[in-house]
Parts: C-alpha cells; structure tokens; sequence
C-alpha cells in the first residue's frame, strides 16, 4: 500500500511539474525550465529568469498575462492556442534572447492598451536578441505589432505566412533586423506596415505589404540593403534600397512599387 502511494505521488508530481493549471498561474518565475500551458491560465505574468527556458501553449488554450525574458536567460515560446494581456503596454518583453513561433493568436485588435506586443528592448549599449519570429497565425497590437528599439537591439529573423497587423505600425523598428520575409500580410491601418529607422538587411515580400500612408518608410538616416518584391501596389517613401529586386508570379504577374520622398539610389 505505502509503495502503490509513492507511485502515485511520483505520477502525479511529474505531471504537475509539466503543466500550469488555472489556479498556479499567478506568479511563475523559469530558472532552466521547460514549461507547458495546457488549461486556460490567468496571471500576472511570467518571467524567464536565468538559464534557458521554454514556454508552449497549448492549441486551444487561454494564456493571459504578460511574459518577460530577462537579460540572463534565454527563451523559447511556441503558442499554438491565445496569448492575451489586457490592459497592459506590452504582451512579451524581451531582453536577453528570444526565440517566438506563434501558431495561433498574440494580442488583439481590439485591446487599445497593447503598445508593443512583441518588444526587444536594448539598455543602453546592452543589446537584446530576438534570433527568430515566425508566425503563422496573428500578431494584432496597437501601437506596434512588433518593436524593435534600441541600436543594439537585434533581430535575425522574421518568417511571417500569417498576419501581423497594428492601428500605427506592423513592424516597427530603429535597430537591426537582418531578414523579413513575408508571404503573408503585414498591414497597419493609421501609419506604416514596416517604420524603419535603423538597419533592414533584406526585406523579401511575396505577400501583402499595406498601410494607411506607406507600406514602407524609410526615413532619416535607415537603410535597407535589399528589397525584393511580388505585391502589385506596394508604397515605400524615403531612402530607396541599395538594391531592387522585382519578383515575376507564376501567373506572370510582378511587383510594382511606388516610390515617393526618395533619396539615395
């Protein structure tokens, strides 16, 4: 009897060391822990403290609450069900190195407070990584859908098939983002789809690049190395790319941008 009790304490503390439930979400920090969301979980958020951690959501499920990478740790987080975080400026911080796969739903349209869903933020000259983001559901914010700020902040890579979609900016960016390639949609309604103000090395667009003024603004002293492109009507105002490349369909349809306020060559 007392060892059929010592298995079933055993089962039941693995179990419970590999899931959140509800009422266990209020305060969560990862020290080198793999953690997975399997019931809806409402607190007030998560924090990858050190090591290296990783976060899933479950299909179908809940997570509300903000989730915070700190600058010792790094973190990986695969969402496949609803990443929420009313009320609050932003969904996930990062500030050491962070890898996102979102499968399903971060943030919403509808929430006015979410300023930066996905934020890599530098401090001072203490850059923060983002290696990937790759989305194939929704990345809806406010202010921006995804922030990049800080010259010594940096994104690797951004593989969008899904949507990511904000009132002022899709992607906002002033410090370097290496790659973005988009076959889906990045879209803003008030301002730009993609704001750069720092370095874009390559910007790889088979998708839809839309906006309420520019698609693409490029503006002060930004750059971006190249620019290839499918969408028929893409906006792009301010320092042109050092290189323009047009992208033929399979229906022999090509890419046409309208460039205005340009400068460079």
């Amino acid at each position: 009897m007392y060892e059929a009790i010592n298995v079933l304490t055993f089962i039941f503390v693995v179990i419970f060391s590999q899931n959140m439930s509800a009422e266990d979400c209020s305060s969560t920090s990862l020290t080198g822990d793999s953690l997975v969301i399997s019931t809806d979980c409402t607190g007030p958020g998560i924090t990858s403290s050190s090591n290296s951690n990783s976060i899933t959501i479950d299909s179908s499920i809940t997570y509300t609450g903000q989730i915070t990478n700190e600058t010792d740790a790094s973190l990986s987080i695969l969402n496949n069900g609803n990443h929420f975080n009313p009320d609050n400026e932003r969904y996930i911080r990062n500030y050491g190195i962070l890898g996102i796969t979102n499968n399903g739903v971060i943030g919403s349209s509808s929430d006015a407070a979410a300023d930066y869903v996905i934020d890599n933020q530098a401090d001072g000259s203490l850059g923060k990584t983002i290696t990937t983001i790759t989305n194939t559901g929704s990345i809806l914010g406010d202010d921006s859908a995804i922030r990049n700020y800080g010259s010594s902040s940096i994104i690797s890579n951004i593989t969008n098939s899904g949507t990511i979609s904000s009132r002022i900016y899709g992607i906002f960016n002033n410090g370097t983002i290496t790659n973005i390639n988009n076959t889906g949609t990045i879209q803003d309604t008030d301002q730009n789809g993609i704001r750069n103000l720092g370095t874009i090395t390559t910007i790889n667009n088979t998708g839809t690049i839309s906006s309420g003024v520019y698609g693409i603004l490029n503006s002060g002293t930004s750059t971006i190395t190249n620019l290839s492109n499918s969408q028929s009507g893409l906006t792009y105002s301010g320092n042109l790319p050092s290189n323009y490349n047009v992208i033929i369909g399979a229906t022999g349809a090509s890419g046409a941008t309208t460039f205005s306020n340009s400068s460079g060559s």
